[in-house]
């Protein structure tokens, strides 16, 4: 018997997700909740196996809902379906606890799809994703671990010294870092090319 949580605050998607999830076998229970703080008093009450959630919501969003719930119960299945298709919001869904991740345009068939693959225990990633969030870090892939850990201070606005502090080492090693990252990834030698690079490819570490 399968308990289902549905957290979007436009009714008609709410509407739409209910009348496919009550087709499904074993479904027999489904809760809604139109803001955070709404769905959180609802999935500490009603303990739902699956949870549909949107990111951009009222209150508490999508993404802060997964962590708190995911650090009580982490038992509870969350699969975002949201209009965010980029590689920032999918990747900070997973990190915050999501098994599935599904844009609102990709359609029923693909929640379907979605729903099927999460019943199984598997995670799904719509394909389209999965390409883009790819595509945005393979150019890391090259990099050591050293010059990852370099990379990791850079994007997160540390300064040398600070960089150099976290990983026993001196200034001047950091900036041999930054060197061979730049000729790895064919970044000119400019002041805050790394940063920029990283902000337009949309690498996050």
């Amino acid at each position: 018997m399968i308990k289902v949580l549905l957290v979007d605050d436009h009714p008609l998607i709410r509407r739409g997700i209910r009348s496919l999830v009550l087709k499904m076998a074993d479904v027999t229970a489904i809760a809604e909740a139109e803001n955070g703080e709404e769905a959180l008093k609802k999935i500490f009450h009603h303990r739902p196996d699956f949870v549909f959630i949107d990111i951009s919501i009222p209150r508490v969003n999508g993404i802060e809902v997964i962590r708190k719930v995911k650090k009580e119960l982490p038992e509870i299945a969350f699969i975002v379906l949201t209009i965010h298709n980029d590689p920032t919001h999918f990747q900070e869904a997973m990190a915050a606890g999501a098994i599935a991740y599904l844009p609102k345009k990709a359609g029923f068939n693909k929640v379907q799809e979605c729903l099927d693959a999460v019943l199984r225990g598997e995670t799904y990633v719509d394909d389209f994703l999965e390409k883009e969030a790819t595509a945005a870090n393979s150019a890391i892939s090259g990099l050591t671990k050293r010059e990852t850990d370099v990379l990791k201070g850079v994007i997160h606005g540390k300064s040398n010294r600070e960089i150099a502090s976290n990983l026993l080492c001196s200034e001047k090693n950091i900036e041999k870092f930054k060197t061979k990252i730049r000729k790895k990834l064919d970044i000119p030698p400019s002041y805050g090319a790394l940063l920029d690079w990283a902000i337009h490819n949309e690498v996050y570490l």
